[in-house]
């Protein structure tokens, strides 16, 4: 779920607004059926729910990294985060159109109420990954520069970054500095996500003309207007 929507973080900022709708009304499929306490962060292909994990002992894996795994049993974890993730792809599209569609709202208040009771439950965190560093973070470290101001430092990561991709252009979830080496699942979409989001957002930044340091992100998210998802009906 979480992977989705930051996919749709990306296609969001290029253009693609159909496919935010599209995701937000195969969500509120599956939320009418199983509602929100129940929904899981990850589905197969074709929704499929039940997802084995199963260790494939007669394969060595790349250079000897056992085991291999097919399957996910992570698909049973609790992760709170991925409502948030899903209100915000909401909130994007809310932003470009003027409203959500009201058809949709009641899942997306389904969601808040859900939150609301649950928020201070325990889970298991926001990856279900058994350790290592992610290329990823280090767009999210530009994105916090671009944020800053510090446009140069932040094209300075892009640039290395992109010496991490292989000869089509492809990156790996997780790159070793020492090794020179790609790690990880390979190609990694995620990655992918954050260098187009990253790229964007340096790219709107240049436009403008961010005076460094001046700008205060936080502190302009505190003090704007507050934001309506829907014009108050239903």
């Amino acid at each position: 779920m979480r992977d989705a929507s930051f996919t749709l973080q990306a296609l969001f900022n290029l253009g693609h607004l159909s496919e935010t709708e599209g995701y937000l009304r195969w969500i509120e499929r599956l939320l009418s059926e199983h509602g929100a306490a129940r929904m899981q962060i990850m589905y197969g292909l074709r929704g499929e729910e039940n997802l084995p994990e199963e260790e494939l002992s007669h394969l060595d894996g790349y250079k000897g990294s056992r085991p291999v795994r097919i399957g996910n049993e992570a698909a049973k974890q609790r992760q709170l985060d991925i409502y948030g993730e899903l209100l915000d792809s909401a909130l994007k599209l809310s932003r470009y159109v003027g409203k959500v569609d009201s058809e949709i709202w009641p899942f997306l208040r389904g969601i808040c109420n859900h939150v609301v009771d649950h928020w201070k439950d325990r889970d298991s965190g926001i990856w279900e990954v058994r350790g290592g560093p992610f290329l990823l973070c280090t767009f999210w470290l530009v994105d916090n520069l671009i944020a800053l101001g510090r446009l140069d430092e932040a094209e300075t990561f892009i640039r290395r970054i992109e010496g991490t991709a292989n000869g089509l252009g492809l990156f790996s979830e997780e790159y070793d500095v020492v090794w020179k080496e790609a790690l990880g699942n390979f190609p990694q979409a995620f990655t992918h996500i954050g260098y187009i989001n990253s790229a964007v957002a340096l790219r709107k930044a240049k436009e403008k003309g961010v005076e460094p340091e001046k700008e205060m992100p936080g502190l302009n998210i505190l003090l704007a207007d507050r934001i309506v998802l829907n014009d108050g009906e239903s």
